[in-house]
């Protein structure tokens, strides 16, 4: 019976890379603070009448907050114990909703301010963003080297970037039929209801929009995984035998934190057991260039930007935020448009080949597309409820 499931198991996983993350579970303080600033910054923006951002990051906080609070609820996503400095422990579903913002509307709010500020050629400010965004992506990893200066946290997260009091590893599979299916499905949403707006100025203003989230994508992604050891890429391969104890590994030992920090900066071979729902035990090598190139493509442009699409596009279609006006060459709208496309397209043809390898494919890729647009239809419901609401108390101010 151990044969055959090892056999499943390296059948399914054939061609495949998991995204691993050492940092399942983390120090919350930061992102707290990245949420304070956030609304800080809103809240100014809607002084000033800017509420086109303010609908873009409502769709996006309501639509990223379901699935994160889902995942969280469900047991997909185990993150536990988690612990704000000085000692605050948290709820699983507490940091599921601050990712909601943190992961879901702040790109999505930063990217409509990218691509509003960029029409109105105001440059100076452009790069006030892109650096803005630096800034953010630091707060977390600054407050966490505090934390270690001031003792609160083990010394050993400086090289692994994994509190102590939650070491567990944690991997996902990317190219999961299920996911590729949802994803494909938002991403497609987004693209269509951009086709049905039309406008060269729309396409080229969803564009600026999903490059500044694919630069945003790029910096959390990779940076962290060469600084920190955070989030790499890894090929998995079964392992012979079955040890129970071996289902969770737990790193506490700063020699080996040393040796990791080590992989990071020469390379080398480090082979991790980890623990995965799928199958009992397997074996993650560190993935060759282009293996890890093509799954970061697809991480990049697909399921962080591409996915971020219908919060800007949905707003747009229901009139809540303005739709950006023409006056674009037919030469940059094709530039702009063939761009657009091919980063979003190509990716998806891609996974789809990858995920296609895998058993039962149709029937998950299936239940991923099933699944996929709840949380869009989730926001599109908060904005149309709010909107009403809106509505009826202005006729009533009115009478």
């Amino acid at each position: 019976m151990a044969a055959v499931i090892y056999f499943l198991a390296s059948y399914i996983l054939a061609n495949q890379m998991c995204i691993v993350r050492t940092s399942n579970g983390y120090f919350y303080t930061g992102a707290l603070v990245v949420v304070a600033v956030t609304f800080a910054l809103l809240a100014y923006l809607l002084r000033r009448g800017e509420k086109g951002a303010a609908w873009v990051f409502l769709m996006a906080a309501v639509a990223w907050t379901t699935v994160e609070v889902y995942i969280a609820l469900s047991g997909i996503r185990t993150v536990n114990p988690l612990m704000l400095m000085g000692g605050v422990w948290l709820p699983t579903w507490v940091p599921a909703v601050i990712r909601g913002i943190t992961d879901g509307a702040l790109p999505s709010f930063l990217g409509y301010l990218f691509a509003r500020t960029l029409k109105l050629r105001n440059y100076t400010a452009v790069l006030l963003i892109l650096l803005f965004t630096l800034a953010f992506l630091g707060i977390e990893r600054g407050v966490e080297s505090i934390g270690v200066a001031a003792g609160i946290i083990h010394s050993s997260i400086g090289l692994l970037g994994v509190p102590v009091w939650n070491s567990t590893y944690s991997i996902r599979w990317i190219f999961n039929p299920v996911s590729v299916g949802g994803l494909l499905v938002m991403t497609l949403i987004g693209l269509a209801i951009l086709a049905r707006i039309n406008g060269r100025g729309f396409w080229v203003f969803t564009t600026h929009y999903f490059l500044y989230i694919v630069y945003y994508a790029v910096c959390f992604t990779l940076i962290p995984q060469q600084i920190g050891f955070r989030r790499w890429v890894g090929t998995p391969i079964p392992l012979t035998g079955f040890d129970p104890a071996s289902m969770t590994l737990t790193i506490l030992d700063p020699t080996q934190a040393l040796v990791r920090a080590l992989w990071v900066g020469y390379g080398l071979p480090v082979v991790i057991s980890l623990y995965h729902t799928a199958i009992p035990i397997l074996t993650l090598l560190p993935a060759d260039p282009f293996k890890a190139c093509i799954t970061y493509l697809f991480d990049v442009t697909i399921e962080i930007a591409g996915v971020y699409i219908p919060y800007l596009t949905i707003p747009v279609a229901l009139k809540l935020v303005e739709k950006p006006e023409d006056g674009v060459s037919t030469t940059s709208f094709t530039a702009h448009a063939t761009t657009l496309l091919s980063l979003t397209i190509g990716p998806i043809l891609m996974a789809l080949w990858l995920s296609a390898h895998s058993i039962n494919f149709l029937s998950n890729f299936a239940e991923g597309i099933i699944t996929g647009p709840v949380s869009i239809l989730t926001g599109v419901a908060v904005l149309l409820l709010l909107r009403y609401a809106t509505e009826k108390i202005k006729k009533s101010r009115n009478t």
